[in-house]
């Protein structure tokens, strides 16, 4: 079927008819563009109205579809010219449906991105793992800092101490503090009632039972700030005169995993 031939053949009879290309439209129910597309044979009329647009410019269906006018000698080949109408409006049938196919695959698809998009900036760095280790030479120690949306958990454990500074001492407490902000103590030798016949501490003894556990499901600590750094852990003993002694270690925080990726 020779789409170019059919539009010549439409606008030949067209203007046969005095009509112009927005009245035939308006005639059939299409816009004068549309009947301009046709008579281009950049397309040829739907099926829907190839029967009225056949009736408006006085020639049957199949003449339309073949192009030009029928004689006797034609009529023999309508057989032929049917069948190719029909293959046509098959291929073009075919035609639409791939591309509403293609249309629903590529929403489909897009929707599922979205999704994926939501899942991911809806979880973005809402779960993060950091090391904790003791700067220091005279005091190691193994520390995690796990922070979620839900509640963060700090854990710092087997300490051991390296250094001859501080053997034995009468009472001792520890604070964890970032600069002026104190998130956890553990005892307060301001009540201490120095006496020198009090039994003695080691220190060695006390850093090796020693476990700081602070986990915050409310997360009211604001246990994130950590991730900034100049985190310490300040150790105030009572020496063997009972004076109060002040030993600190600061704390290194290394960020380990963060789920701020797509794939990690």
């Amino acid at each position: 079927m020779n789409q170019e031939k059919i539009g010549k053949f439409i606008g030949e009879l067209r203007r046969k008819n005095n009509l112009t290309q927005a009245e035939l439209g308006e005639q059939v129910g299409v816009t004068g563009k549309a009947v301009s597309r046709w008579e281009r044979g950049l397309s040829i009329p739907d099926v829907a109205i190839i029967n009225k647009v056949s009736e408006v410019l006085g020639i049957t269906t199949t003449e339309l579809l073949n192009g030009e006018k029928l004689g006797k000698v034609n009529l023999n080949n309508i057989d032929e010219i049917t069948e190719n109408s029909i293959d046509f409006y098959k291929e073009k049938l075919k035609k639409k449906f791939r591309k509403i196919l293609f249309a629903l695959f590529l929403v489909i698809l897009i929707l599922c991105l979205l999704i994926l998009l939501l899942f991911y900036f809806n979880n973005y760095n809402t779960c993060r793992f950091y090391s904790i280790s003791p700067a220091s030479e005279e005091i190691k120690a193994v520390g995690i800092l796990n922070i979620t949306s839900k509640k963060d958990l700090l854990i710092i454990s087997d300490f051991h101490y390296f250094g001859t500074g501080i053997t034995e001492v009468y009472a001792v407490e520890y604070k964890l503090k970032q600069e002026d902000k104190v998130y956890f103590q553990n005892g307060n030798i301001k009540d201490y009632e120095f006496d020198s016949s009090s039994k003695k501490i080691n220190i060695n003894d006390y850093f090796n039972e020693l476990t700081i556990y602070i986990e915050d499901s409310d997360k009211t600590m604001d246990l994130e700030n950590i991730e900034k750094g100049n985190l310490i852990i300040e150790f105030n003993y009572i020496g063997y005169n009972g004076e109060i002694y002040n030993y600190s270690v600061s704390l290194v925080t290394k960020k380990e995993f963060s789920n701020s990726k797509i794939l990690y």
